[in-house]
């Protein structure tokens, strides 16, 4: 894999940032304040329809292309220079038609393949199915499916949040949240390659507790290269009736027809804005541009916004805008498991000033899954439904003072509910991209919302806009332009002291 860099009025946004400043030191404000020209729900809209037309756009794909190509025209519309990382990987292209199972003359659909497992032909391979049962994280014994397809349970845990997810103070405390089926791959499917070398024909996973409609989609892991074995996913009653015709020997032909392609192709999109009094002094905003669905990723929507007010009113400081590529590939890009690793590590100049060269970054923010709505699975009665309230947000804040300046300025997706978690306390490491700012000791603050159905790629006749709640989204949108324009002004001091030890 390759990259190559080829008073009462406001005439703008300091209006707000001079208010601010009274709030950071304690000051009473009484100059009239006009509100910020943030972007409308007009605005919105047609940005929401396109991600919904567009449906999935995994790394690399023409919908993917297709998008990046977009989001570069918006920037230059605005008059900013668009820089590009342009990489060169392995891109497998997801099945023409939807995975099979033959089974006893039945033909039974899978609920999704493996993303970079292996394809088949149109007649794909056929087998005995041998159970190997193993919800353990070791390597499963793939010898004992020689020449057979082998099949593993695999399952979805929630999380115990009151347990593993420290808050800051002032924070209401987690309750149990529902497991994400894709990010619960990422930990139980691996070792494909092995089952491969000791000549296992193919592979299906079964899921247990979890919905056939949920399962339907689920595009996990996201963080393996090409293995060489067609692998699929089943879910519910389907789950039950392979593992029982493992249990009797029974033969399976399973069909899977992707076809790789050694030359993909696929861009990172970033641009400066150079600050008017603290130039050496960065800001860094994220989001990646490949997803499932219209929820991941749009992220993006709060860095056009973003955009817009830094066009109209430049910063005090440099704030740069990232747009990556790679989320749902991320091995294609980087062994450290997120993709903003490895932006850093190709543009040190612009974040931890060397020597007293370059930019040096004193805050990061990496936006993810704006406006989720929820969604429930009862697994007793296999229904999967949206409960018609939002997914709680996941934010993180790096530093006390930085949970501080997030309380004061966040009225989010749901305004009576404002929670900062702690990333240095939580018991796994925090999820999504903003990860990375942490092990640049960048304090950060950071959306990664998880609904049950991040990861899923849903049937074309799905409206995915019932996904997206596009008030709550601008809510936190506007909640984020609040929190970066107080960053621009804000004291080294007022960052807090990170010290982040944990790495993967």
């Amino acid at each position: 894999m390759m990259r190559t860099q080829s008073s009462t009025t406001c005439g703008s946004h300091r209006a707000l940032s001079q208010f601010c400043s009274f709030i950071l030191f304690g000051f009473l404000a009484t100059t009239t304040v006009c509100e910020p020209d943030y972007p409308s729900l007009d605005w919105y809209h047609p940005q929401v329809d396109l991600l919904a037309q567009l449906q999935s756009r995994l790394t690399g794909s023409p919908n993917h292309t297709t998008f990046v190509n977009h989001l570069e025209s918006q920037l230059q519309s605005l008059g900013l220079q668009v820089n590009s990382d342009v990489f060169q990987f392995a891109y497998n292209q997801a099945p023409q038609s939807p995975p099979q199972i033959q089974l006893n003359g039945q033909t039974i659909p899978a609920s999704f393949y493996i993303p970079y497992s292996g394809n088949t032909d149109a007649v794909g391979v056929t087998g005995t199915l041998v159970n190997v049962i193993n919800p353990a994280l070791s390597s499963p014994d793939w010898s004992r499916a020689n020449g057979s397809i082998a099949v593993l349970n695999i399952t979805n845990p929630g999380t115990d949040g009151a347990k593993n997810l420290a808050v800051w103070p002032g924070s209401p405390a987690w309750g149990t949240l529902p497991g994400v089926p894709a990010s619960a791959a990422n930990i139980y499917v691996h070792n494909l390659t092995d089952a491969a070398r000791l000549g296992v024909k193919g592979v299906i996973y079964a899921w247990q507790n979890l919905t056939l409609a949920n399962a339907y989609g689920q595009y996990g892991p996201f963080k393996i290269n090409y293995q060489g074995i067609p692998a699929v996913q089943v879910a519910g009653s389907v789950s039950q009736q392979i593992v029982a015709a493992a249990n009797q020997g029974s033969t399976v032909t399973l069909t899977s027809t992707g076809q790789l392609f050694p030359n993909g192709t696929t861009r990172t999109l970033w641009t400066i804005v150079e600050g008017t009094e603290r130039k050496n002094e960065s800001v860094i905003i994220s989001t990646h541009t490949d997803g499932s669905n219209v929820v991941e990723e749009n992220g993006h929507l709060a860095l056009l916004a973003k955009a817009r007010e830094l066009k109209a009113s430049p910063p005090k400081r440099t704030t740069i805008l990232v747009f990556l590529t790679g989320h749902l590939h991320t091995s294609g890009f980087t062994d450290k498991g997120r993709v903003m690793a490895r932006w850093l590590s190709d543009h040190q100049d612009l974040w931890n000033g060397t020597n007293g060269n370059g930019y040096k970054a004193l805050f990061g923010s990496c936006v993810e899954h704006l406006g989720a709505v929820q969604w429930k699975e009862d697994v007793a009665n296999d229904l999967y439904y949206p409960t018609g309230r939002l997914d709680p947000e996941v934010i993180y804040a790096a530093t006390e003072e930085l949970a501080s300046l997030f309380q004061s300025n966040w009225r989010g997706a749901t305004p009576d509910t404002i929670r900062a978690t702690n990333p240095l306390k939580t018991t796994a490491e925090q999820g999504g991209e903003g990860l990375p700012f942490l092990w640049s000791q960048i304090p950060e603050i950071s959306l990664v919302t998880a609904p049950s159905w991040l990861l899923k790629i849903w049937p074309e006749d799905f409206n995915q806009t019932q996904l997206m709640d596009i008030p709550a989204a601008k809510r936190q949108v506007d909640s984020f332009l609040r929190i970066w324009e107080a960053v621009d002004i804000l004291p080294q001091s007022g960052f807090g002291k990170l010290n982040y030890t944990r790495n993967l």
